[in-house]
């Protein structure tokens, strides 16, 4: 295991920035909420020092004051592509990672269900899919939980692999046969990027970003279907020259597709407000600096915030962060 320094910050409200012993070479942090207040965190990570490419899904269990409870937690067992989490009922956390044999760069990637109870202790893991990358989590106001995940059938042809459970999963659970949704198709000079999953009170929505390899702009697309109706799927395009979307399904069922926009030469955060598969409005917000990975999240209210990092002039980043997002 890496020998861990304090790189991870942690800043709240009103509170200084608090450092903690817990990453060496971090990306893709994440926090979530746990029970009473405590907090998940996890992050991809270097596993050993002397093998840079051996990446672990990492967790840390946080007191609402941030003091370390538990951590850092090694999770997954094999070199780790790619994860996404999801915080549960009970307090506990699902999480899917993809992963790849380290000593064979060309192996398909295989896709792993595991659970971090709600202490922050990992359950035993359990393997869901063959040749699977870029894992999705939703939730809905129903308590169903979706899972999605992209078959790669060739550079630039995926397949989405869906399914959807009632209740809490472990790993004893029965889970249904995942259902082919639909295909993304890229052309040769793009990239695939980003995939993401948002699900409302009857429709599930898959985005996915791709990216052309010859300059610095994108595409966003969409896709919704009803999970008992798997074969009556509409495809929309959400923005042009926008990357890096990020979704949050609003109280109306309207979906916030948080975006990063090119614009005459600039890169400036933007939030596009889709309902009935139509984009019937995109919000530019001012920016200084060059904008990166726009981000949204929800409080407990519903009311949507808006975050991103700008790359400063003198090469500092900073995270900004706008609030009350609307969909009126």
């Amino acid at each position: 295991m890496a020998e861990h320094s304090p790189t991870i910050n942690l800043l709240t409200s009103g509170n200084p920035a608090k450092a903690l012993p817990l990453g060496h070479d971090v990306r893709q942090l994440a926090l979530y909420g746990g029970n009473a207040d405590t907090l998940h965190m996890t992050w991809l990570d270097q596993a050993d020092l002397a093998h840079p490419t051996d990446t672990r899904l990492f967790s840390a269990y946080l007191a609402s004051d941030l003091t370390l409870l538990r951590g850092p937690t090694l999770i997954s067992t094999a070199a780790t592509l790619d994860y996404a989490a999801l915080p549960l009922p009970s307090g506990a956390l699902l999480t899917l990672w993809s992963s790849r044999v380290l000593s064979d760069p060309n192996s398909a990637a295989t896709l792993t269900m595991q659970i971090i109870d709600p202490v922050g202790r990992p359950r035993p893991a359990r393997t869901i899919a063959k040749n699977a990358a870029h894992p999705v989590l939703a939730s809905d106001r129903t308590g169903h939980i979706d899972m999605a995940w992209l078959e790669p059938l060739s550079s630039h042809l995926w397949a989405i692999r869906f399914l959807q459970i009632t209740g809490e999963p472990d790993e004893t659970s029965t889970l249904p046969t995942p259902t082919s949704i639909g295909l993304i198709q890229v052309e040769a000079d793009h990239a695939l990027e980003t995939f993401a999953l948002a699900t409302d009170s009857a429709t599930v929505y898959a985005l996915w970003g791709e990216s052309d390899v010859r300059n610095a702009d994108g595409t966003v697309w969409a896709l919704s279907f009803v999970p008992d109706q798997p074969t009556q799927i509409v495809q929309f395009l959400v923005a042009e020259h926008a990357r890096w979307p990020s979704v949050s399904v609003m109280p109306t069922d309207t979906l916030a597709i948080a975006l990063t926009l090119s614009d005459q030469g600039h890169t400036v955060p933007a939030v596009a407000i889709v309902n009935h598969q139509q984009t019937v409005r995109l919000d530019r917000f001012a920016e200084t600096g060059t904008v990166s990975h726009t981000m949204l999240a929800a409080d407990s209210n519903q009311v949507l915030a808006l975050s991103w990092f700008a790359v400063q002039a003198d090469g500092s980043t900073l995270l900004m962060l706008t609030r009350a997002i609307s969909s009126e």
